[in-house]
C-alpha cells in the first residue's frame, strides 16, 4: 500500500501469480480504516458503518510466485521478491537473476530478502546472504557483486534525500554500513580473509610467514604484506582442521586434519607424510623443532586415557609413545630446559602429575600434587616456569614438593619466571612479582565494567603487555618497564587468536571475520621503532603482490602513480614491475634482530625442572 493509502497491490489469487491492484474509490476518506469492499461484489450494495469501498484496477502478469512483495522509495515501482531473484512487475517486466546457486527463502510468513532501487532508479540493490547484488534497472544485468559483511544481512534501506544516493545495509555481525551508489564501479581493493573465524596463529618470522586454523583449511599469509598466499587441505570438499604449526625455517607445516597427522612441505605444497590419530588436541614442537609432539584424547567423556605420540620432524618416524588415564585432557608441558615432559592425569579418582623423559618417554615418577584447598578436578592448565625453586614456583618435579602458591595470578609468566599479570574478568590488570604475590605496577584500575572475557600476555621479549577486553573490543599494549600505556586499538571484530613476533615489534591477531591483521608497536623510546616503521611495506608508495590463491597480482599505488613517477627526478619511467625490496629489507633487518639480544629480552640459562598448576 502506497503512503495516501489509496492504493493498494495483492496477490489476491492463491493459485495465480498475477499482482492485483485495488483503488480506493472517489469520494471516499483515505484513512486508516483498514475494513473495505470490492466494488465489483454486486452481492451487497450498502456499505457497513465504518467500510470504504475499492475498485480492482490494473492486473500485473508474474512468471514465478512471489515471497514478498514491497514498493520502491518514490512508488513509481512494484518490487517481488521470488526464489531465484527479484522482478520488477508493470507494462515492461524486468527480471533480476541471481547467479548459479543462489536462492531466496522466506525468512518468515510473507517476508523475504528485500531488494531497493537507488536514485533516479537506475540500480537495483539486494542484500543476500552476506553480499551486496546491483543490477542495471532498465536491462536488469548483474553488474557488481560486492562482498559487504562477514556476516548475514538483516536489513537494506536506500538513503536517496538531497545529494545523496546510498544505501544502509545492516548485519548480524554486529554493523551498519553506508554504501554509496555513485562509486559502485570504481577498483575495489579486496582484503584477503578467511571464510571462517581463526582459531589459533603460528609465526614463522624467518621467512615472513604467518599459519593460520580454520574450520575448512590452514592459511599461509605474508605478514608484511597482508597477503593471503595460499590454502591448504588434504580433503578438498569437508575438510575438518583444527590444528597446525610451522616450523622456525618456514619449511614444513604440522597440521591435525580429519583424524590425520600431516606434513606439508612449504612452497611446494606436497604432503610427505600422512598418519593416522584421532581427536588430536594438542601439536608441539620440541627440540629446536627437530621432533614434534601431538596428543588425543581417547575414551568416553569421564573415563579415558590420553595417547602422546613423538614423532621425528620432519619424516615423521614415530619415536615413543605414552599413555596416560584422563577426565579431563590438558595439554603436555615440557619444563624450561626441554628435558622433562609433564602432563597432568586423573587416577584412582585423583589428580596425578606425571613426569616422562622427553628424549626416551620413560616414566621417571608420578606424584599427587598435594597443597591447601587442592580439589578434584580443579587443576585448569600446566605452565612451565623456569628458574630455581625458591623462586617462586608451584611443584618442583624432581622432588615432587609444592613450594608456593600464588593466590593472584592468571597464568601469564616472563621468560625469566620473576614476573605474571592478575586479570579478573571484573575488570583491572595488574602486573605481579610471582615471589612474593605482590603487585608490581597497577596498568589498569579496578572498575566495575560487568564481567567479561579477557585475554592478557606479554610479547616475545617481554617488554610489553597485551591486554584484550570483550566487551570494549579493545587491544591495549604497556610498557613493562614503567607501566605506562602505549596503545589502545579498537578491532573491529571479536578476537580469536592472538600471537606476537619473536623481536617483538608486532602483535598479529586473528579475528572472528577471518581476517589477519598485523600491527606494529610504536614506541618511541626504542632505538629504531621510526626506521622499522619507515621501511614497512604498507609506508611505501607503491607494491605490486602475487596471490597464489586466485593466481594474480593486486596493485596497490595511487591512481596517479604513473604519471608522478615519471616526473621524479632521478626515476625511470614505468613503475609497474614487481618489487620485493622493501620486503627483502624488512625480513632481513627482522633475521638479524632475532640473533641479538638486548638487555630487556636477556633469558638466563636455567637447570631445574619446576611447571605451575594454575
Amino acid at each position: 500500500m502506497n503512503r495516501k493509502r489509496d492504493i493498494l497491490y495483492a496477490c489476491a489469487d492463491q493459485n495465480s501469480p498475477k499482482i492485483f491492484v485495488f483503488r480506493l474509490k472517489k469520494d471516499q476518506p483515505a484513512g486508516s480504516n483498514r475494513k473495505g469492499r470490492n466494488c465489483h461484489d454486486a452481492s451487497n450494495n450498502e456499505l457497513e458503518s465504518g467500510q470504504v469501498e475499492w475498485c480492482k484496477g490494473n492486473i500485473l502478469d508474474g512468471d514465478d510466485f512471489l515471497l514478498q512483495l514491497s514498493l520502491s522509495e518514490t512508488e513509481n515501482h512494484v518490487l517481488g521478491t521470488t526464489a531465484l531473484g527479484f522482478c520488477t512487475p508493470g507494462a515492461k517486466r524486468i527480471d533480476l537473476k541471481f547467479p548459479t546457486g543462489f536462492r531466496n527463502i522466506s525468512v518468515r510468513l510473507l517476508q523475504s530478502n528485500s531488494i531497493i532501487l537507488s536514485k533516479n532508479d537506475d540500480f537495483a540493490v539486494a542484500g543476500v546472504r552476506k553480499n551486496l547484488y546491483v543490477w542495471k534497472n532498465p536491462t536488469g544485468q548483474l553488474v557488481k557483486v560486492l562482498d559487504a559483511h562477514f556476516g548475514r544481512i538483516l536489513a537494506i534501506v536506500p538513503y536517496t534525500i538531497g545529494p545523496w544516493n546510498s544505501v544502509i545495509t545492516s548485519s548480524i555481525d554486529r554493523s551498519v554500513k553506508v554504501w554509496n551508489l555513485n562509486n559502485v564501479f570504481e577498483q575495489v581493493h579486496v582484503i584477503d580473509r578467511h571464510e571462517l573465524q581463526i582459531d589459533s596463529i603460528s609465526l614463522c618470522q624467518t621467512t615472513g610467514v604467518a599459519v593460520t586454523v580454520t574450520r575448512g583449511c590452514v592459511g599461509v599469509w605474508h605478514i608484511l604484506t597482508g597477503k593471503l598466499m595460499d590454502k591448504l587441505a588434504y580433503n578438498a570438499l569437508g575438510a575438518i582442521v583444527t590444528h597446525a604449526l610451522i616450523t622456525k625455517d618456514g619449511r614444513h607445516i604440522l597440521a591435525a586434519e580429519s583424524g590425520s597427522i600431516l606434513i606439508w612441505e612449504w612452497p611446494k605444497r606436497r604432503v610427505f607424510f600422512r598418519s593416522e590419530q584421532p581427536s588430536v588436541k594438542q601439536i608441539m614442537l620440541m627440540e629446536e623443532d627437530t621432533k614434534f609432539l601431538t596428543a588425543s584424547r581417547l575414551g568416553p567423556p569421564n573415563e579415558g586415557k590420553a595417547v602422546v605420540v613423538v614423532r621425528d620432524c620432519p619424516s615423521g618416524v614415530a619415536l615413543y609413545e605414552v599413555e596416560i588415564p584422563v577426565r579431563t585432557f590438558r595439554p603436555a608441558i615440557l619444563t624450561n630446559d626441554g628435558l622433562m615432559l609433564v602432563m597432568l592425569g586423573h587416577e584412582k579418582n585423583r589428580d596425578y602429575l606425571y613426569v616422562f623423559q622427553s628424549q626416551t618417554g620413560v616414566l621417571v615418577h608420578k606424584f599427587i600434587p598435594r597443597y591447601q584447598g587442592a580439589k578434584k578436578d580443579q587443576a585448569g592448565q600446566l605452565i612451565p616456569v623456569p628458574g630455581k625453586a625458591t623462586q617462586g614456583v608451584l611443584f618442583d618435579v624432581r622432588t615432587k614438593k609444592h613450594i608456593h602458591t600464588i593466590r593472584r595470578w592468571s597464568g601469564q609468566v616472563t621468560k625469566d619466571g620473576r614476573l605474571g599479570l592478575y586479570a579478573p574478568s571484573r575488570g583491572g590488570l595488574e602486573l605481579i612479582e610471582l615471589r612474593s604475590s605482590s603487585t608490581v605496577s597497577q596498568l589498569i584500575s579496578r572498575s566495575a565494567e560487568g564481567v567479561f572475557t579477557n585475554v592478557t600476555s606479554f610479547n616475545a621479549t617481554d617488554q610489553y603487555v597485551l591486554y584484550y577486553h570483550s566487551g570494549h573490543k579493545t587491544l591495549r599494549v604497556f610498557r613493562v618497564l614503567d607501566g605506562q600505556m602505549l596503545a589502545n586499538y579498537r578491532l573491529a571484530a571479536e578476537l580469536t587468536a592472538i600471537d606476537t613476533t619473536t623481536d617483538g615489534r608486532c602483535v598479529v591477531i586473528g579475528t572472528l571475520d577471518g581476517c589477519l591483521s598485523v600491527l606494529a608497536i610504536a614506541d618511541p623510546t626504542v632505538p629504531g621503532s621510526f626506521q622499522f616503521l619507515a621501511s614497512l611495506p604498507s609506508r611505501t608508495r607503491q607494491t605490486r603482490i602475487p596471490s597464489a590463491v586466485s593466481g594474480e597480482s593486486s596493485d596497490r599505488s595511487d591512481q596517479d602513480g604513473d604519471s608522478k613517477n615519471k616526473n621524479r627526478k632521478g626515476e625511470s619511467g614505468g613503475g609497474s614491475h614487481i618489487t620485493f625490496k622493501a620486503a627483502a629489507t624488512v625480513a632481513a633487518s627482522w633475521a638479524k634482530a632475532t640473533q641479538m639480544t638486548n638487555k630487556s629480552g636477556t633469558v638466563q640459562k636455567v637447570t631445574s625442572k619446576a611447571c605451575v598448576i594454575s
